[in-house]
């Protein structure tokens, strides 16, 4: 998801944490749980410019346009095709997009687009993904959050928010929604529904959070509550979370503390079977990859911070900048890393995904960094079966066969570039992406131009 950057290009060996599984770092009373306030320039300072410049974007609404030689209208495609858009004038914010996420509706299988925005969310149906309809909007605490993400929980959305320091917002904590009030709309409402929150987890700005929706946990990356640390909740009652503890851990070689950006947390079933059933969390730690078991969440009630979480491995990489966001194949066995800044800051260099080998989670091993054949920089990555979907900034949507992975192969299969007047490693354009309905509907959130409701010809 979204933030940056400290322009000091570091080239630096691939580190593994002690094998003596230290404990992931807990300070002390007398320590300071905050990430040093200068790092924080590096999630703040490229979108605020690139936002505005693209906020006069106004696409008309389209939908079925197939993908012919090449093109789906004046959009450049290989094996997707277009069902719909829906332009960001058109939906609740009115300015820009952020990130986004699905949810199916247990009771009658109908597929819906959540997209968040700055001042708001989106509940878009997609069951006729050729003729979306937005049913309402939800608003943020305040308007002027330029970062926001969500993810469900059974039948229930979370969002976060977060802004640059110097911007002035209200609290955010996490918005919760019962999304089960979509049925009740009529398709088309005469306006947009203006919804009401469900209730509120309390706190400030948190950059980005990952569900693990095997166990019930909520990872809010960057929150104010943790000292801009890791803050885990328990959302198992969803309209009532509980805290669950704040993490901070610390780079391999330089022991200072860690921010996570993103996270990817499962229920481990994978090969290292001494970590079978476990909750094991990758955490893109902005300087490293950082693989932790957090099964214990017992945490200490003076400093708040977890206790028995154990720190398997710990890696910095060649060539990072920026260490993103990542997601696991099927069989845990891989693990496909974003780095958002190395084509920026290390150019010229092609797109590149950092692949690695993660059977033995206490010795995780890079394979390579593959390069595409663009040069734009890679942003969210979601892996579904055999196939990874990358959504890439001004490159929109690219699709890769992860079938040879485990010999530092990709293959694109398809792509949709929902900002075809933008090229290269420029923050602009597709922001997120949700392969994971039922119907083999992808939606790509772009920051620009809206909702993308894509068919790839490729996967399910």
């Amino acid at each position: 998801m979204k933030r940056l950057f400290l322009l000091l290009p570091v080239l630096m060996l691939l580190v593994l944490f002690s094998p003596d599984l230290p404990r992931a770092h807990a300070y002390q009373p007398q320590d300071s749980a905050h990430v040093p306030v200068g790092d924080l320039t590096r999630m703040f300072s490229h979108h605020p410019a690139t936002t505005t410049e693209g906020s006069g974007q106004n696409v008309p609404a389209m939908s079925a346009l197939s993908c012919l030689n090449g093109l789906a209208g004046a959009y450049p495609c290989h094996n997707v095709d277009l069902l719909a858009f829906v332009p960001t004038n058109t939906l609740c914010a009115g300015v820009s997009g952020a990130d986004l996420w699905g949810w199916t509706d247990p009771a009658d299988g109908k597929e819906y687009a959540v997209m968040s925005h700055g001042s708001s969310t989106s509940f878009v149906d997609i069951s006729d993904p050729v003729n979306p309809v937005l049913l309402g909007c939800l608003p943020a605490p305040s308007p002027n959050f330029l970062w926001r993400d969500v993810e469900m929980y059974g039948n229930y959305a979370f969002i976060v928010g977060d802004a640059p320091p110097s911007d002035s917002v209200a609290p955010h904590g996490v918005q919760i929604f019962d999304l089960t009030q979509l049925r009740n709309v009529p398709r088309p409402p005469a306006a947009p529904v203006t919804f009401q929150e469900t209730a509120r987890y309390a706190g400030g700005r948190i950059h980005s959070l990952t569900i693990n929706t095997a166990t019930g946990y909520a990872y809010l990356a960057a929150s104010e509550s943790c000292g801009r640390t890791l803050e885990i909740i328990n959302v198992k009652n969803p309209t009532a979370p509980q805290f669950a503890g704040c993490l901070t851990m610390s780079h391999p070689t330089t022991g200072a503390a860690l921010r996570t950006h993103e996270a990817h947390c499962v229920r481990y079933k994978g090969p290292d079977k001494k970590f079978t059933n476990k909750e094991i969390c990758f955490f893109a730690n902005e300087s490293a990859l950082t693989v932790v078991d957090v099964t214990n969440k017992t945490f200490d009630a003076n400093t708040r911070q977890l206790t028995k979480a154990v720190v398997l491995s710990n890696s910095d990489y060649p060539g990072r900048q920026y260490t993103h966001q990542g997601w696991l194949t099927p069989d845990q066995r891989y693990f496909l890393l974003g780095d958002e800044e190395d084509e920026l800051l290390n150019a010229p260099q092609n797109t590149r995904t950092y692949l690695w080998n993660v059977s033995k989670l206490r010795a995780i091993t890079l394979i390579n960094g593959y390069e595409h054949a663009t040069t734009c920089i890679d942003h969210q990555v979601y892996v579904r079966g055999s196939l990874a979907y990358e959504s890439n900034y001004a490159c929109g949507l690219r699709i890769l066969d992860t079938s040879r992975v485990g010999a530092g192969q990709l293959t694109e299969v398809g792509f949709f570039d929902t900002s075809p007047t933008d090229n290269g490693p420029v923050f602009k354009g597709a922001w997120g992406n949700y392969p994971f309905f039922k119907s083999g509907v992808v939606i790509v959130a772009d920051i620009e131009q809206g909702l993308f409701i894509l068919k790839p010809k490729v996967g399910p």
